[in-house]
């Protein structure tokens, strides 16, 4: 039951986490990006590496899939340029959760239908044949009589 928390939100938890024990963003990020090995983070740190080098293209940031991934590495690079990120990062942490919970009852909310297939398509018609294979056979034996 690990590693069901979605990346980006394991990520801004755990930066927030470490900016709230006193350490700077780059320290946050850093050690982050040291114990993490999600497809999330390779990709965060291949950018950090490019902006840590200054050779960052200007559309880098649209490469990352999500709003909340591209607001993550805005809240990165203002937290780095020292402006405050810290009650920006809780409110992004509580909209990623809101988010995800939205997505988890969706798709909760449609496994009833996703399970009722292979119910009609494997069990009813074995349910009719034992339902009317009685009476068919009945029937049959009565046409047999006549």
């Amino acid at each position: 039951m690990e590693d069901l928390t979605p990346p980006i939100l394991s990520a801004v938890r755990e930066v927030r986490w470490r900016m709230t024990s006193g350490r700077s963003m780059n320290e946050a990020l850093r050690a982050h990006l040291l114990e993490s090995h999600s497809v999330f983070s390779q990709r965060l740190r291949e950018w950090w590496a490019l902006k840590s080098q200054d050779c960052l293209p200007k559309n880098h940031a649209h490469q990352f899939d999500s709003p909340y991934q591209r607001a993550f590495l805005e809240l990165i690079e203002r937290g780095c340029a020292g402006q405050p990120t810290l009650d920006h990062l809780t409110a992004l942490e509580q909209e990623i959760e809101l988010a995800a919970h939205a997505e988890l009852e969706s798709h909760v909310a449609a496994l009833p239908f996703k399970v009722l297939i292979p119910l009609l398509v494997f069990q009813f018609p074995a349910f009719l044949i034992l339902l009317l294979g009685p009476l068919l056979r009945e029937l049959g034996q009565q046409l047999g009589q006549s």
